[in-house]
């Protein structure tokens, strides 16, 4: 009896221990299933963040390349107005230098001549000699020479 009892606990603990087994081996199959699922998240995960890391770069990239033509598109503009002001500068410039030069001829130009002409007048003055006849000759020739 005591072999009996003592075989139908062995058999008892091996059928325990077979469950036991069984659900050790449902547990570990489905714990490798979440495992596995989680995997598989992060890993979707990893990717969707690495497509947005890697398209926030293009757009950076994108941005800094409009931004630097942008910039070159001024500084050209800039140098091309610069260019026609310092043109327009030195016509101006130029051209008021022509004015004054004129203007300075023109002036030396009518002072050379009422001094001749002063000249002219006084010498007729001194040449004649009498004092009646110059006199009124010169005072009919001082209103030209004040015009």
């Amino acid at each position: 009896q005591a072999e009996e009892a003592s075989a139908q606990t062995v058999a008892g603990v091996r059928e325990i221990a077979a469950e036991w087994k069984a659900c050790l081996l449902a547990e570990v199959g489905h714990t490798t299933e979440v495992v596995d699922a989680e995997i598989s998240r992060t890993a979707q995960w990893c990717e969707s963040h690495r497509n947005l890391v890697e398209q926030q770069i293009e757009q950076q990239r994108r941005l800094a390349e409009e931004t630097r033509a942008q910039m070159e598109r001024r500084i050209a503009e800039a140098e091309q107005l610069s260019s026609v002001h310092l043109g327009t500068s030195v016509g101006l410039a130029e051209a008021a230098a022509a004015q004054a030069e004129e203007l300075l001829n023109n002036t030396k130009a009518l002072s050379e001549r009422r001094v001749k002409e002063a000249v002219g007048l006084l010498m007729l003055y001194l040449d004649r000699g009498d004092g009646d006849g110059a006199g009124a000759s010169l005072a009919s020739a001082l209103p030209a020479l004040t015009a």
